[in-house]
This record gives C-alpha cells, structure tokens and sequence, in this order.
C-alpha cells in the first residue's frame, strides 16, 4: 500500500480480438475500476478481460464529443480524464480533430464546446501526458490543415482550437499569421487570439498585419506586440507605415517594435515626430491643469531615446512644443540617450530651466546632470524647487534616484524633508528611503519613526511600502510599527503594517508577543488573522508563545484558521511532543479537508522530526481507496525515513493523477519538498488546470526551480491573463525566480506595474530581470 503512488501500473482493457476488430479502440484505467470488469478484481490485481459493454461506453463517449450535446461533450471529457486512454482510443481522438463538426462561423465561445475537433482537443489533453504527445506528434498537423479548409468555420473552429492548447501549438504560430489575413474577419480574430495563446511565429509575418486594411484586425494585432522579442530591420518601412494609423494603439504598437531596433530604427524618426504631434495639441490652456497619459504612449519617446544620437535634433526641437507635457518628454528622453547628445541638447536644456511650468523646468535640470553639463545651475533649481511649500517639492525630490551620483549632493537636504511642514515634501523623502542603496539608506531608518503616526494616511501609507522594501534592515522600527499597526483606522493601512512587519522577518522578534495575541483575537477579520498566523514563525520559529498561540489557533471553529495555524507549525524549529500528536490528530480526525491536509504538510515539513507519529502518518497512508491524505502521508512517511528521492517520485505520481485534489496535494508538497527539472513537465501541465489553487501553486513550485524552470516561461507568460489575481501574483514572482530568460515577459510585467494589486509585484519582477521600469517623469504643474 505504502507504493500506491510510486509506481503507475497501467491495466488496460483488454478486448476480445472481434470486438477490437468491429469496434477498434480501448482504453486505459487509472485509479476506479470499470463498471463491467470481472468482479473478481476488486483487489488491485491485474485487470481481468473487460465484456462487450466497457467497449459500448467508450464508443458512446467517442461520439458524444463529436454531438452537439454540450452535456454529452463534456460528461464525455471527464471519462477519459478519469479512466485514460489506450492507443487505439487516443488514435480515435486524434482523427476527430479533422472532424469538421462546428456550431458555425462567428460561433466559437469560451463557456461552451462549439466544435467536435475542440472535444477532442479538450479531451486528448484531459488524457494528460499521452494526450499531449500524440497532439504534439499528429493532432497539431491535423488543426493546421484545418486552417486551409474551405469551410470558412472550419478555418475559425481551428484557430480558436489551436489557441487552447497554448504553446504546446508552436509549430502552427505561422499558420495562424497566416490565417490571420484570411477573407473572413471571424477566422482572421480567432487566428489572432490564438496567436496570443500559442506564441508569435515569424515576426516578418506578423509586423505586416499591423497595416492590414480591417481596422479591428490591425489594432487586435498591435495588442501582441510585446510577444515580439526580435524585429527584422528589413520591416523598418512596414513599422514607419503603421506609425501614420489612424488607429493610436497600432502606432504605439509600431513605436514599441522600432524601440527594440535600437539606432537601425533611426529612418523612422520623422513618423516618431508625426505621431507623437499627433498625439498632442500644439497649445494648451494655461489657466487649465495639464492632462496627459504617461502610459503607453511613453513608447514613442522610448523609441527616440532608443535610437539615440540619430534622434536627438529631433528631440530637441520638440522642447520648444507648445504643449507642457511634450516639453517635459522629449528633455527626458535626451537625458536618458546619455552624453552622447550633450552638445545636441545642452543650450536648449539650459533654456528650459526657465519654463513657466515647474515639472518642465525640473526634468530639464534631470536631463542636464544626467548628460553632465550645466551641472550646478541644474542643482540649484532643484534645491529650491525642494524648498517649495507644495508638490512642486514632491516632483524635484522624486527625480532624485535617476541621477546616480550627481544625486550625492543633493540627498541630505532631501533626506532632511523627513521633518518638513510639507506633507509633499515629507511623502517624497519617506519613499526615497527604500530607493537608496542599504549603505545610504540605513542611518535614517530611525528618523521614520514618527511617521507611523503621521496626519496624512497617505503618508503613512508610503511610510509601510518603504518599511516592505527595506524589510530587516527597518528592524529597529518593529515596536513603533507595531504601535501603529494597533492603533491605526485605516483597514488598508493595518493590513499594510503587518506586511511591514512580515518584511522584517526574524528582526521582528521584539513584537513576536502582540503578534500572538493580536493572531488569537478573534474580533479581527479572518484575513488579517491570517497574516498574522503566517508572519509568527518568521518572527521567531522556536518562541514557546508562537507554539502555544499556533496550538490554540488549530482548535478554532474557522478551518481556515485550523489549517494556516497547522501551517505555521511546521515552519517551527522547536516544537514539544504536544504539537506533533495535535498535528497527528489534526490530519485523522478534522472535519474538514483543508486543516487535514495542512496537517500532514506540517508534517511533511517536519521530516524525521516527527517520527513519534509514526502510526499515526502510517494509519492515514492505508487509508483506500488512495486519496491526497493518503499520498501526503506516504511522501511524510519516506521524509520521515530519510528518503527524500523516494518522497518525490510519489508526490510526482501524483501530479498527473485523475483526481482534482490529490494534483493539488501533490503539488503543495513540492513546496516543502525540493522539486526537480524531472517534475518541470508535469507541473507545466498544471498551470492549465481548472482549480486556480492548484495553478498558483505549481506557479510557484516552478518558482523554485530558478533558471532551469526556462522551458516554462511561455506558460507562464500565459498566465499573466489569468483571471484569478493570485494566480497572476505567483506568476509573476515565479518569473522574477527564472531570472534573465524570463526577459520575454518584459513588456506585459510593464504593463502590470499600473496595477493597484499586481503593480509594486511586477515592478520587483522586472528589477530582479535587472530591467527596471525608467521612473517616469511627473505631470507639469505651473510654478
């Protein structure tokens, strides 16, 4: 029993030979037994010979996924989920994909199955492993033939079949461009969502679709443009040709392809100038607030800035624009081509200084320290500018972290704000704290102090994502923060103080006694108790308090509670025999599933540790039929022996299993046990599965694999489009963990950073790529 999940002992149905004859398929089980076998083997002996009937039901499914029953269809898929398929069977599904059943053009749909080769397709990768190999080595030839159908549904159903299978479909990615010219808009949009899914094929082909004469078809090609990793030169003119759309989204698009060309893009400087004049009127009201967008029209000044030298006159003729925000842009973007253009820009930047509006005026300053001319003239703007009684000093301090050590003089009378009268200047300071290097940064840690309990929320506010970013290095702060933590109104902000908190890790020891008593009480939102539950170990893993607080909280009513406390426990470096017979009891005799299974993952975690619970682990791996109790208390039990490679290749069984619960155990385990490359193909199957708990978290076991975890970035690049935000979080730290070839992943984390919740994730994300997003410069205020 102990090897239930080590080992996958197929036991195919075996079918008399005129039935295999009449009938030509089987078909593979898994864990339940068919409904027609010999009653004798109910054991776990070998698989007796399946009567007629078994044959009859597969046979019924079969046809039910080429019906246009969308019950019949999917009753049909879970089947072959749960009993697998045998050759004969897979072969079977593999010529449905060139069935050409559909619900007809324009009638593709995320909730229903409206084709019989989108049934297959879901079935075959239902199947798992198996099912993929024979998409791979014969389904994906038969969709790519579809794309050339005459019927022009069949052509749509295809493309929109091959996008489910995301890049498992690579091989069809210049089809489906090639699609997506096609007559039918229908074909062309379907071609082009798959296109999203399935990967870009040769950028050639796809930079031409940016000028397609069907406007839709050309803006939902622009939306991939940060799919694009290399641009061919030779498309210069294809890019020039989309900057004068009509369309703003195709133009931003072509800007964003050209920024990757670096100076070989530099014939397009004219259409840059063309778009960005058209994107902005020549004069704005003075007496009006300047608006503008700092988001993805930031792509045509990337653009100059990347061609550089080449575009610099160009550049600085728009300094003299009439609109404020164009001024501001282009001194920007001559700071960030470098001294290269010092000559260029120098006179007109020194001009600028005098702008009516004070953003305009303090980006020229940035510009001139960066290109290193002018230097103490732009420094004297910007220290008066500091001294301003409004956000005008916000503005000049916050430019401050883009001039590298032309910033050093400029620091301490920044620093200084962390005291000013003016809350702005005060919010500008807080942040610039985290923004320096831990050397600077340190000795004005203790000057944050009273601004825990500062008057503006928003301060206070920054004050806690800085305490986040320095983590313990603001450990001498745990007291005042927990202070105000406690006696903070604000809901968001108390949340925000217990990640400061959480950041600190084990420099938060001092408070380790409020935390625990602020965990117990149970007037707290559930959430925020649960935060608090995870913050303790990191606090202090061998306090007696944390012990008996943790003990406490796994007999609450909340499972939720049971099971995060049960968590924390085995995150505990000293615990007494009492926790480990709690734990124990916990994962036999809880009544709901969750706090079981963060029993045993405790125990998991524990390893030899726990071996006074022998029986008890040993009880719950007999358990049958085999559930995820079950593995989990086998792969605790091998730990417990010191087996590690024998914990894993169950807990790898397990990640392809049939059953919902026991993919998600296993793949939670992994988090405690250290996967290996060998688990890379499972769990990338698991970043498609229907339970958004269990994606996360095979994003996140991925997470722990760092570099050799390459394979996986498409996937995951797919599940920045997730709709679940935890699964897109995992995402996106998962992708920081596989480091420089996750760099694909760029410009959609770019686009993430505007995010409320995702926002400060992805901004990490793309520092740890060492791709950091240029801080962009603020709105023009007048002076």
């Amino acid at each position: 029993m102990s090897e239930q999940f080590s080992a996958t002992v197929p036991r195919v149905a075996v079918l008399a030979s005129a039935i295999v004859l009449a009938i030509g398929y089987g078909c593979q089980r898994n864990d339940k037994p068919m409904v027609e076998e010999a009653a004798g083997d109910k054991t776990g002996g070998s698989a007796g010979p399946v009567v007629p009937e078994a044959a009859l039901i597969i046979d019924r499914h079969c046809k039910a996924l080429a019906s246009s029953s969308e019950q019949g269809r999917r009753e049909a898929i879970a089947y072959f989920a749960q009993h697998g398929a045998d050759t004969a069977v897979i072969d079977r599904l593999v010529s449905l994909l060139s069935d050409p059943g559909t619900a007809g053009l324009g009638k593709t749909h995320p909730g229903r199955i409206s084709s019989t080769r989108e049934a297959a397709a879901r079935a075959l990768l239902a199947v798992g492993e198996v099912g993929e190999t024979a998409l791979r080595e014969h389904g994906i030839a038969a969709l790519r033939a579809g794309l050339r159908d005459r019927q022009a549904a069949v052509r749509e159903h295809s493309a929109y079949t091959l996008g489910l299978l995301g890049p498992l479909a690579q091989p069809a990615a210049d089809d489906l461009l090639e699609a997506a010219q096609d007559t039918e808009a229908a074909v062309r949009h379907a071609a082009l969502d798959a296109v999203r899914q399935v990967g870009i094929g040769q950028p050639r082909k796809y930079v031409r679709l940016l000028n397609h004469p069907d406007a839709e078809t050309a803006r939902l090609a622009a939306e991939l443009a940060p799919l694009i990793t290399s641009v061919p030169v030779e498309e210069v003119s294809t890019l020039i040709q989309a900057l004068q759309s009509s369309e703003p989204t195709v133009r931003i698009a072509a800007a964003q392809l050209l920024a990757r060309l670096g100076p070989a893009a530099a014939p397009a400087v004219p259409a840059l100038i063309g778009a960005i004049r058209q994107t902005y009127p020549s004069m704005v009201d003075a007496d009006q607030p300047v608006l503008g967008n700092l988001g993805t029209e930031l792509a045509y000044w990337q653009a100059l800035s990347a061609i550089g030298v080449q575009a610099a006159a160009a550049a600085v003729e728009l300094l003299q624009h009439g609109h404020p925000l164009v001024r501001l842009l282009a001194a920007y973007t001559l700071g960030e081509m470098g001294p290269a253009v010092a000559r260029t820009a120098g006179d007109a930047l020194k001009k600028l200084l005098q702008d009516q509006y004070s953003d305009v005026a303090i980006e020229a300053a940035c510009a001139l320290l960066r290109l290193d001319i002018a230097t103490d003239e732009a420094r004297a703007l910007l220290r008066a500018a500091m001294d301003a009684p409004n956000a005008v000093a916000l503005s000049a301090i916050s430019v401050l972290p883009r001039l590298g050590d032309q910033a050093r003089p400029l620091l301490p009378a920044a620093l200084a704000k962390l005291t000013s009268d003016n809350p702005y200047a005060r919010y500008a300071a807080v942040a610039l704290v985290a923004q320096l290097p831990p050397e600077q940064g340190r000795p004005y840690v203790a000057q944050l102090a009273p601004l825990t309990s500062d008057s503006e929320p928003l301060i206070r506010a920054q004050l806690a994502r800085t305490l986040q970013q320095l983590g313990p290095i603001a450990g001498e702060l745990a007291q005042a923060v927990a202070r105000a933590w406690q006696q903070e109104k604000d809901e968001a902000l108390r949340d925000a103080w217990i990640d400061a908190l959480l950041a600190m890790g084990a420099a938060a020891k001092p408070v380790v006694e409020s935390l625990c008593q602020a965990a117990a009480d149970q007037h707290l939102p559930a959430a925020r108790r649960l935060r608090l539950i995870a913050a303790l170990p990191q606090a202090d893993a061998s306090h007696p308090s944390v012990v008996k607080t943790l003990l406490q909280l796994t007999q609450e009513k909340d499972a939720d509670v049971r099971a995060a406390a049960a968590r924390a426990l085995g995150q505990m470096t000293t615990l007494p025999v009492e926790a480990f017979q709690r734990l124990a009891s916990m994962a036999q005799q809880d009544n709901r599933l969750p706090p079981r299974r963060a029993a045993l993952l405790a125990l998991l975690s524990l390893g030899p540790a726990a071996a006074t619970v022998r029986t008890d682990l040993q009880n719950v791996a007999n358990r049958t039929p085999p559930d995820s109790l079950s593995l989990l208390a086998q792969a605790g039990l091998a730990l417990m022996d010191r087996q590690p490679d024998r914990a894993r290749r169950l807990l790898a069984t397990g990640l392809s299993s049939p059953k919902p619960d026991v993919r998600q155990a296993a793949v939670e385990a992994l988090q405690v046990v250290p996967p290996t490359s060998a688990e890379l193909p499972a769990l990338q199957r698991l970043l498609r599965d229907p339970a958004a708990e269990t994606r996360a978290a095979a994003a996140v076991v991925i997470g722990r694999l760092g570099s050799l975890a390459q394979a996986a970035v498409p996937h995951l690049l797919l599940l920045l489009n997730d709709p679940d935000p935890a699964v897109r979080l995992a995402a996106i730290e998962t992708l920081a963990r596989i480091g420089p070839a996750a760099k694909p992943a760029a410009d959609k984390l770019r686009q993430l950073t505007g995010d409320p919740v995702l926002g400060p994730t992805a901004r990490q994300a793309l520092e740890k790529l060492g791709l950091p997003l240029p801080p962009a410069p603020g709105l023009p205020q007048g002076r």
